[in-house]
């Protein structure tokens, strides 16, 4: 629904299985007995807290991003991320396409930009304004121009 919803481009990831060439491809994902430990779903605004306990969640460690365990090692909530889909900067959405073990599912970026057309109009009408010719005419006798 969001990527139908969103206005320019969308690109939607689907895990499907199929029976015949590929069965059971994403078990290791979907699977009742590991899905909540294996899967992050992602909602803008709110921490990036997995697991069947909710115990478990994502931080920056420096330069990546890591699953933790929430209570291990001076792991408090605090040090848990929260996700902004809004993000114009989309480092930290890179890397939550790069995770696999959590595998990050949701709305990963959804950025509100001119679409392309939109800029190709403002940069059209920019140009009329600043030209000194209005019409082919304006154009085709400016300068010298001859009789034959």
């Amino acid at each position: 629904m969001a990527a139908e919803n969103h206005k320019g481009t969308s690109v939607v990831e689907i895990l499907q299985n199929c029976v015949i060439f590929n069965d059971g491809a994403y078990d290791s994902y979907t699977d009742k007995t590991v899905r909540e430990d294996m899967l992050l779903y992602l909602k803008h605004g709110e921490k990036m807290i997995f697991g069947k306990e909710k115990n478990k969640g994502i931080r920056f460690n420096g330069r990546r991003l890591e699953a933790v365990t929430i209570g291990e090692n001076g792991i408090t909530e605090d040090d848990i991320l929260v996700h902004d889909a809004h993000d114009s900067n989309p480092s930290m959405h890179f890397m939550l396409t790069q995770m696999d073990n959590p595998l990050p599912v949701g709305v990963i970026r959804s950025v509100e930009t001119p679409t392309y057309e939109e800029r190709m109009a403002t940069q059209a009408e920019s140009i009329k304004n600043r030209s000194k010719y209005k019409s082919i005419d304006d154009l085709l006798f400016s300068g010298e121009t001859y009789s034959v």
